[in-house]
């Protein structure tokens, strides 16, 4: 990162460049005994650093809004003062870089596994939902989930996935979770007339 600040000083860019510093992922780092990266979406893989440098505004602000990837390009295309093409997803984070912690209610989760390991049959397909107060996961050809209260569960280890207090939450969370997977696919314009 420093070669490259120096690099765009050195060519007269930093002060009209927004950099921007995040990853894909975490990494379990010990977390439930794991290593690496995995098909379990515990906080250590999803939760990931993200930080917006951005000349116009030099003053630290922080934000805990639930926010993606997908994110990314039209915060950047909405900063240089362009118009989002046509099925653009993701969501423009312009407030929460200025301390908001508003953007959405609920945030999609996706992995796609390369080889069956942590106990799998095959790759793991996931899916999750993960809102302030739960996160709901499911996996492909598998009877069970995982179905956490962050609100009194803050470190996900009591997994409510067959708790009948929780079967209204999971009913509505995987209502959800399917609107959330249905929202997210890509779209083209629509036509103007009949064919």
């Amino acid at each position: 990162m420093g070669q490259l600040i120096q690099t765009l000083k050195n060519n007269g860019q930093y002060d009209n460049t927004v950099i921007v510093f995040t990853s894909d992922h975490g990494d379990y780092l010990g977390d439930f005994n794991l290593m690496l990266k995995g098909a379990l979406p515990f906080k250590s893989i999803t939760n990931v650093p993200f930080i917006w440098s951005d000349p116009e505004t030099q003053q630290a602000r922080q934000s805990n809004a639930l926010a993606s990837t997908l994110d990314i390009a039209p915060s950047i295309i909405a900063r240089a003062g362009l118009k989002p093409f046509w099925g653009i997803q993701g969501m423009d984070l312009s407030g929460c870089l200025q301390g908001s912690d508003e953007l959405r209610d609920a945030c999609l989760i996706e992995y796609h596994d390369g080889l069956a390991r942590l106990g799998f049959e095959e790759p793991a397909i996931v899916r999750s939902l993960m809102t302030d107060d739960f996160r709901l996961t499911l996996y492909k050809g598998q009877p069970w989930g995982e179905l956490y209260d962050l609100l009194n569960d803050p470190d996900e280890t009591y997994n409510r996935w067959d708790d009948p207090d929780f079967a209204n939450v999971k009913a509505k969370l995987i209502t959800r979770l399917a609107h959330e997977m249905m929202d997210s696919m890509d779209r083209s314009p629509r036509a103007t007339y009949m064919a």
